[in-house]
């Protein structure tokens, strides 16, 4: 295993992280999110919408979140084990365009498209969880999220990273969550996906909005 820093240095990287936490802040654009903050201890300035975050909370977090977590798929086979020095492969992310297959033109890319990356990430045996490569311009905008994470979760029985603009979308996706798995509390106890949050991405992968 490469170790690119030695312990010195990642403290370092550690120090100045806490210090731009509290500084700078966290741009945080949702009032839920920085009331969550402010109860906990952090300076909000409101105008501004960003989180002062003191490193004592920082570290109160660190402290509390598992060492080691487990990433389910649809079928328990693949679900992965984190561990210290574990190495884990996946895709790339968030492709707009595609060659195509058979005239070898570049085009944009459809659910279709996304529908067979994600089936042949499912058969090779060195993938072990799936982000989505492809991001469908063949969809509505306003329901690219909901596209994505169908694409997934109905195309492979591995680990996945499905996608929510919103809290409305991460509802919707909770939503398909439950009826793969039967019942709320099937969901809870094996999770087949984790989310990838936010709604910068979408204007810029999408123009059609």
């Amino acid at each position: 295993m490469i170790e690119v820093l030695g312990r010195d240095e990642v403290l370092q990287i550690h120090q100045a992280a806490l210090e731009v936490l509290k500084g700078v802040g966290a741009k945080v654009q949702h009032e839920e999110a920085l009331d969550m903050f402010r109860r906990a201890g952090a300076e909000i300035d409101e105008q501004q919408q960003v989180a002062h975050i003191p490193s004592q909370l920082v570290e109160f977090a660190l402290n509390h979140a598992p060492r080691f977590m487990t990433l389910c798929g649809r079928n328990p086979r693949y679900d992965l084990k984190s561990s210290t020095g574990a190495v884990h492969f996946s895709s790339g992310h968030g492709a707009t365009f595609v060659m195509d297959f058979d005239t070898g033109e570049r085009r944009p890319a459809t659910k279709k498209d996304l529908e067979n990356m994600v089936r042949l990430q499912d058969a090779l045996e060195n993938v072990d969880f799936i982000y989505p490569q492809i991001y469908p311009q063949d969809v509505p905008a306003q329901a690219l999220d909901r596209h994505i994470s169908h694409a997934l979760l109905c195309n492979t029985e591995k680990p996945v990273v499905a996608t929510a603009y919103d809290g409305k979308a991460a509802q919707d996706l909770l939503k398909m969550g439950r009826a793969i798995a039967g019942s709320e509390e099937a969901l809870r106890l094996r999770p087949m996906f984790t989310v990838s949050l936010g709604s910068s991405v979408r204007s810029s992968l999408n123009g059609r909005e």
